[in-house]
């Protein structure tokens, strides 16, 4: 069943800490809840190495998603020089590059513009997150984060591709 906007910005309050969970339920990815638990108990420990290890080790792995490192950008848990420094260790292990920034901003740019289209093109991909991670983009202002845009196009980079190529094909008839 799909999430309304609504549910998704409300999961994102909730992983970064923002809203408790007594104050509503919401239907969150047991997965991302585990990873981003698991990296912030991390700061319990009093160790914020500790908090880069796991980011590090998730990050290989590619299970760091782009809700997961928004929830970790908009913790209050963490420093500004601490976020700095879980962006800089994502973008390493995730070998992002400039031209994965580019595309984010391209999708994000085409979305603001052509949300109906962009809306038909995700229920016609059911499968994929691009258009909701996008949505939670531009639901927590990180739209000009050009961090956050280089994971989105390198998360996304066949995907997006495809989005892409669909929006021109509509606009050139």
């Amino acid at each position: 069943m799909k999430k309304t906007l609504n549910e998704e910005f409300r999961r994102m309050q909730k992983l970064a800490g923002i809203i408790n969970e007594n104050e509503e339920k919401i239907n969150e990815s047991p997965s991302e809840k585990e990873i981003l638990d698991d990296i912030l108990g991390s700061l319990e420990e009093g160790m914020f190495s500790n908090v880069l290890d796991k980011v590090k080790k998730y990050a290989k792995r590619g299970l760091i998603t782009i809700s997961i490192l928004a929830a970790l950008l908009g913790s209050t848990q963490l420093t500004t020089s601490q976020k700095d420094e879980v962006k800089d260790v994502v973008k390493t292990e995730m070998s992002t590059t400039q031209d994965d920034m580019t595309v984010g901003l391209k999708l994000v740019s085409f979305y603001k513009t052509n949300q109906k289209e962009a809306d038909n093109w995700s229920k016609q991909n059911s499968s994929s997150s691009l258009i909701s991670d996008i949505k939670n983009i531009i639901d927590n202002k990180l739209e000009k984060n050009k961090d956050v845009l280089e994971m989105l196009g390198h998360m996304h980079g066949n995907e997006a591709q495809s989005f892409l190529d669909s929006y021109r094909t509509f606009h050139m008839k």
